[in-house]
């Protein structure tokens, strides 16, 4: 037997294919591990733990008036609440329930790549994810990404493909209510679920879809009633329905937090998103571009499936991108919006791969050239903030603005030579200083633009050599040289994405993330008795205040800033969730304890205890160890 047909004999024994999805799970389990105890807290999870627990442990519900502020649906809090319930509160409860739930995601997805393609495409599915670190790390902590992730791919496993059993169909569409309880986001989900029901399973199956799907969102907005309006009430025309005004926002109250966020800041936010999900985006792009005519599918269910899957893509990409860049509110959460539900990508690629005869392009070959030339020098921009950190940028701009000219008068070249840098001095009376880090911003933005170009031009230059060669002969009829550039591009970029993800996050502070905020916990817990009144302004993450179970604190401050609001009613804004300037001078006059973060140290906080009765004793080790200014500095008042 020669070489090659023991290669192929390999290639199919099935414990090759399971083998290497299994090695793939075991990969995202160790990195999710290692991001989970690496990656300092932030706002959300601190939120999303604090508030769960709370909730979970009946200290307030969710949607109460003067409690802590219920941006989201409900089970957004109380899962992650009474699983702290079950575990014990804190962040290695939250952060190992996340890496559960990203292991369950993983498992989902491999279960749905089999059945729309093959073994091999489950590998394929598990090894995306295994290498996609910036999606790893959004999965390894307890926000709500990796939590509707999970259901998601599980509510797809249970309704999707041909011949699922109804109690299978029907766990699924309890699922997507479930979800949408979770997050008000993935509210698309349901409808479009239930009219593919109809569609794939016919008009019995669809209707009990319908009356369960309803049942659940009915009983879960019961529970929840009427407090839930709130979330609503945002989406209602309330000068024709005056009666939902009750949960409307307080009037006059402007949101602290409302950042100018420039266009180009926008587009690299739009195109860091496309880098981190680039297979699912592009490979949705590339199966849209290609789509295989309805009788040219392997089977109807598949056909079906395709347009569900694109449909509820398209319609989820615009939601999220409409909610980041075209809002003030958090422009650069667009990759992690895309978190959510960037899988459909994967699985919309594997589905319409395995249906594809021929490459059948219904916008001619110049779509394809444009995007991948748009796409290319889009992914070099959104490096920009990875290459800015490079030092050899500055003096590449150094040494170009330093290279010796003629000197110019009246458009006339003049005896003897001048630096470049003084051309623009002289012209536009710039000072050096100004000229020298504008030339090196702009450097850093259009050096990587360039070098995508120069890829993307390459590939539409030489794709069709190069894929004539991979394909070989016999597949040229197949895969024309103008998809065949496509599928190259795709691999390419998603080689080079998963390549820009192991560069070093902001996040990652090194080992051991969890344990330092237990001991800043157990420090707290030691100085601060039980019943106490805490006012917070210890940082962002509200984590170390779940070490403190018996204290007392104000809700409105678990999120910070966000919640912060410029005018309007203080009885209002308590009473909503939110709070203000007044509300946190008579909540610092009442509390027992104060605790300012180091870095926060010197504000409007320290500025009132240093002048009252507060004694300061020692402070927290470090909450964050790569941090020397995020100890808590905790302030008791006198008795």
């Amino acid at each position: 037997m020669d070489w090659c047909a023991r290669l192929r004999r390999i290639w199919a024994a099935p414990w090759l294919a399971e083998g290497l999805a299994f090695l793939g799970g075991v990969v995202y389990a160790i990195q999710s591990w290692i991001y989970a105890h690496t990656q300092s807290s932030v706002l959300d999870e601190g939120a999303y733990l604090l508030k769960g627990y709370l909730f979970a442990t009946g200290k307030y519900f969710p949607f109460q008036d003067y409690g802590p502020w219920s941006n989201h649906m409900p089970f957004s809090f109380l899962i992650p609440g009474y699983i702290q319930v079950l575990f014990g509160p804190g962040l290695r409860t939250g952060r190992y329930f996340a890496i559960l739930l990203g292991v369950l995601t993983l498992l989902g997805i491999w279960l749905l790549a089999r059945r729309l393609g093959n073994r091999w495409w489950g590998v394929a599915a598990v090894w995306l994810l295994a290498l996609n670190i910036p999606l790893i790390k959004t999965f390894s902590v307890m926000a709500s990404q990796g939590l509707v992730a999970c259901i998601f791919v599980w509510v797809l496993a249970l309704t999707l493909g041909p011949r699922r059993p109804t109690w299978q169909v029907m766990l699924g569409v309890a699922l997507s209510g479930l979800m949408m309880m979770t997050r008000l986001n993935m509210t698309p989900v349901l409808p479009f679920l239930i009219l593919y029901i109809f569609w794939e399973y016919g008009k019995k199956v669809g209707l009990w879809s319908l009356v369960v799907g309803v049942l659940v969102l009915g009983v879960g907005h019961a529970i929840f009633w009427p407090g839930i309006l709130r979330l609503w009430v945002a989406w209602l025309p309330l000068e024709w329905i005056p009666f939902f005004e009750t949960w409307a926002k307080p009037e006059g109250a402007l949101p602290n937090w409302n950042p100018d966020v420039s266009i180009s800041d926008r587009i690299m936010s739009f195109f860091q998103g496309i880098r981190i999900q680039f297979f699912a985006i592009v490979g949705a792009l590339l199966a849209w571009i290609y789509w295989p005519s309805k009788d040219k599918w392997r089977s109807a269910w598949r056909f079906r499936t395709g347009v569900f899957l694109s449909a509820l893509l398209g319609i989820l990409f615009i939601f999220h991108l409409w909610a980041s860049l075209g809002k003030n509110y958090c422009v650069f959460c667009f990759s992690t919006y895309l978190s959510f539900f960037s899988f459909l990508g994967i699985l919309l690629v594997i589905l319409a791969f395995s249906s594809w005869e021929q490459f059948t392009n219904r916008f001619g070959k110049w779509v394809p050239s444009a995007l991948i030339l748009a796409l290319s020098a889009g992914v070099g921009y959104s490096a920009k903030k990875i290459w800015a950190n490079q030092q050899t940028v500055e003096q590449l701009a150094r040494d170009i603005l330093r290279i010796e000219v003629p000197r110019f008068s009246s458009l006339r070249i003049q005896p003897g030579t001048v630096e470049l840098w003084s051309l623009f001095a002289n012209k536009f009376g710039w000072a050096e200083v100004h000229i020298f880090s504008t030339t090196t911003d702009l450097l850093r933005a259009v050096i990587p633009i360039f070098l995508g170009l120069i890829i993307g031009l390459v590939l539409l230059r030489f794709g069709s050599v190069w894929w004539d060669k991979i394909a070989g002969a016999d597949r040229k009829n197949i895969y024309s040289p103008n998809a065949g550039i496509f599928t190259l591009f795709l691999l390419l970029g998603t080689v080079v994405s998963l390549g820009l993800g192991l560069s070093p996050g902001d996040r990652d502070c090194g080992w051991d993330v969890i344990a330092s905020y237990e001991a800043g916990g157990a420090h707290l817990a030691e100085y601060i008795p039980a019943g106490s009144k805490v006012y917070w302004w210890g940082g962002l993450s509200t984590v170390p205040l779940l070490y403190l179970p018996d204290v007392e604190i104000y809700p409105p401050q678990i999120n910070n800033g966000y919640s912060f609001r410029l005018g309007g009613d203080p009885d209002d804004l308590a009473r909503y969730g939110w709070w203000s300037r007044e509300l946190a001078e008579q909540w610092i006059q009442e509390a027992d304890v104060i605790l300012i973060e180091a870095r926060l140290h010197g504000g409007f906080a320290t500025s009132f205890v240093e002048s009252e009765a507060f004694d300061e004793v020692s402070p927290t080790p470090p909450l964050v160890p790569c941090r020397s200014n995020s100890p808590i500095h905790i302030f008791l008042r006198e008795q």
